[in-house]
């Protein structure tokens, strides 16, 4: 005969009393079906879904890694388009020193060749031609921000706050290849140190130097 009741007995170690609990045998049977349902539903969501959210684990790192070389591509091609401007402005400027110096040489050599020569092709492998100063005095605002994702924006360079009227001065020796207005840093200055070292100076209050050679 199966019993109608299970009777659970809690015995404590002390001498406190003991405490028991009577369940009806129908409402046992559906606590221990319930019990092992809930185990079940979790070992089957979990055969199911672990390996899931493991593939898109690994679909995210591999779209983070995408996401990584692309904007590494972007800079890349960015800088390459700054280098091809460079070269076009560099052509240009100095193909205009080349045609000031046949002019020169047509008037019979009153400029003397040897000063002609350190005035148009100065040295690039001197320390003087290396950037390593800065060209005004002030206070930094905002300094070189480079970031790894293609949606924020960078920052190439410095900011420096100074009085208005205060001179800018090159970095370092070189040739002025652009003076002009652009539309991101206003009036802007770009030298040529050689060596691929180029400088840009912008936001200024009126350029001085066009095609020199400082």
């Amino acid at each position: 005969m199966k019993p109608d009741k299970y009777t659970v007995l809690l015995i404590p170690d002390n001498e406190s009393a003991g405490k028991s609990f009577t369940f009806k045998r129908r409402w046992f049977i559906l606590i221990i079906t319930m019990t092992v349902a809930i185990i079940t539903l979790i070992g089957v969501a979990g055969y199911f879904f672990i390996p899931r959210t493991l593939d898109y684990q690994r679909m995210q790192s591999g779209y983070n890694e995408l996401v990584t070389e692309r904007s590494k591509v972007m800079n890349l091609y960015h800088d390459l388009q700054r280098l091809q401007q460079m070269e076009g402005l560099l052509r240009k400027n100095l193909g205009a020193d080349l045609e000031l110096s046949r002019q020169e040489e047509d008037l019979g050599g009153l400029v003397d060749n040897d000063a002609k020569s350190d005035a148009v092709k100065y040295s690039t492998d001197r320390i003087g031609n290396i950037p390593t100063k800065a060209p005004i005095d002030g206070y930094v605002t905002q300094r070189m921000v480079v970031r790894p994702h293609a949606w924020k924006n960078n920052h190439y360079g410095i900011d420096i706050s100074v009085r208005e009227g205060d001179p800018v001065v090159a970095s370092a020796a070189g040739i002025v290849i652009f003076s002009g207005w652009s539309t991101d840093l206003g009036n802007r200055v770009i030298l040529f140190h050689g060596n691929n070292y180029f400088t840009f100076y912008g936001h200024n209050q009126v350029n001085l130097m066009r095609n020199e050679i400082l």
